[in-house]
């Protein structure tokens, strides 16, 4: 048993494609940094933002100390407390809101995935909205100048020396299919369609491999060069301070109080109250009709006292 999590709010509106981590773990790191399992490249988004750990039959979050803090379902959730997740939850990480799952994995997401839906996540930001598709440049040989882009996927793209091909090349040391381009929610794969002189990434001779952004695809006499533009300024986000979003701008709701215990339910997760710093309040001072009766009983008995004494001294 996973969780899926699936983002619903990119800077207030619905992305335009679906995007899910599906994860298998017991331990979720949701943040801005490369590492994180759910890494959402943003920096309203802190590089650590969040956890979320399953204990027994419950999945907590936690807040890592982020700097815009995390929201559940429109509740703030103090730093360092946790609380437990229902499905359908809804966590707000900066400027950014995810909904809440148990689901069966099957195929928990590997690094490509996450790194792929995290690209994904970042052409949908303002600040990756311009950032254009990968693609395969031609760097040398007769086609030099030439590229393909890659568009979202599902897709497969031919390359080869046919005119049937998505990308045509006139090279004859090139197959007339040689090889394909697929795209799947890991990335971008080369795989080589059975050419006479190979594929070769890098220096390396390869059947099929998946793409990153950088990597020489040579085939016959021609060099391509694979770019992801999103990667350079993803890697920038890394080093940039995290930005404070104003208070208006945040989801907006009560402080978080602990869910009532049910009778015989043990709830770990949450941390004791804090003892409050302020001094009781004192006690208010005996109302004035009160010391007057008093004063009054005491004079009634006194003067009873004296006038009994002077009866027995006559």
């Amino acid at each position: 048993m996973g969780v899926c999590l699936e983002v619903c709010s990119v800077e207030g509106r619905p992305p335009t494609q679906a995007i899910r981590y599906e994860l298998g773990q017991t331990r979720i790191v949701i943040g801005r940094g490369a590492g994180a399992d759910v890494r959402i490249p943003d920096l309203t988004v802190s590089e650590h933002h969040a956890t979320l750990s399953l204990e027994g039959d419950q999945w907590l979050l936690q807040d890592q100390g982020s700097t815009n803090g995390t929201f559940i379902d429109g509740e703030s959730l103090p730093s360092g407390r946790r609380r437990r997740l229902a499905d359908g939850a809804r966590i707000a990480c900066g400027a950014y809101e995810l909904s809440f799952r148990r689901a069966v994995v099957t195929a928990p997401a590997t690094a490509e995935r996450t790194s792929e839906l995290a690209r994904r996540l970042f052409r949908e930001s303002r600040r990756g909205r311009s950032v254009g598709a990968p693609r395969l440049v031609v760097i040398t040989g007769r086609m030099s100048g030439h590229s393909l882009d890659v568009p979202a996927p599902p897709v497969r793209l031919i390359v080869g020396r046919d005119e049937s091909c998505q990308l045509t090349l006139d090279d004859p040391d090139i197959s007339r299919e040689h090889f394909e381009l697929v795209r799947d929610l890991d990335g971008v794969q080369a795989r080589d369609l059975g050419s006479k002189n190979g594929l070769l990434i890098g220096e390396r001779s390869v059947r099929e491999r998946r793409l990153r952004d950088g990597d020489e695809v040579t085939i016959g006499s021609t060099t391509l060069l694979y770019e992801e533009p999103a990667e350079e300024p993803m890697r920038s986000l890394t080093t940039e301070a995290d930005l404070r979003v104003p208070a208006t701008e945040l989801p907006t709701g009560k402080p978080y109080e602990p869910e009532p215990q049910a009778p015989g339910e043990t709830v770990p997760m949450l941390d004791p109250p804090a003892r409050s710093t302020q001094p009781k309040a004192r006690r208010g001072a005996p109302s004035l009709d009160a010391d007057l009766i008093i004063y009054v009983l005491a004079a009634v008995i006194f003067a009873v006292s004296v006038g009994g004494l002077l009866i027995l001294m006559r």
